[in-house]
């Protein structure tokens, strides 16, 4: 039991270690990413969040500056610190992005963000998938626990048991010796 346990902790430090690799080349695709992207940014800056731009993205006309403003949607949703990092989100709005900019497909960044976004919502897939299963296995491992405690405790009775029917014996025998 301990060995699943171990073997669970060190799949999720695995887990944990790859999730922030990714997000260490995600940051760094994105800096660069932005570098090369030209879209107007809204006036107040303080108040881009992805409220702010998904009324924008309702408001807006032009499919090139749509594109811009979704591009910066998808980055906001995988950005680090974040509360809630969507990386299926993120590949939906830069696949939209495209979509309505195909120029954009050109940005190598764009290709890097689709192609490490889908690896990564993959990877979330998978990870759901394992902490369902590990979940499942710690279920069975206390199941397991209960039934050897209860088995324990059974054999403990058992032992009583014998003990009492031993000593019962050996009365029995002394009174049988003590009758002849």
């Amino acid at each position: 039991m301990k060995r699943i346990v171990d073997l669970k902790n060190l799949l999720l430090g695995f887990l944990k270690t790859l999730t922030l690799a990714w997000v260490a080349v995600l940051t760094v695709i994105m800096v660069a990413g932005c570098a090369n992207i030209n879209y107007r940014e809204p006036s107040d800056e303080s108040a881009i969040d992805e409220k702010v731009l998904s009324e924008n993205i309702g408001k807006e006309k032009d499919p090139v500056q749509l594109s811009h403003y979704i591009v910066r949607r998808a980055m906001l949703k995988v950005r680090a610190g974040s509360q809630q990092l969507n990386y299926s989100g993120a590949l939906d709005d830069l696949k939209k992005a495209v979509k309505l900019n195909p120029e954009l497909y050109r940005v190598r960044e764009i290709n890097d963000w689709i192609g490490v976004l889908g690896k990564l919502s993959g990877m979330r897939a998978e990870a759901s998938l394992l902490k369902e299963k590990s979940d499942l296995a710690e279920y069975r491992v206390r199941i397991l626990q209960e039934k050897i405690e209860k088995l324990e405790k059974q054999n403990q009775e058992l032992r009583g048991t014998i003990e009492t029917l031993q000593s019962l014996e050996l009365q029995r025998e002394q009174r049988m010796q003590q009758v002849r």
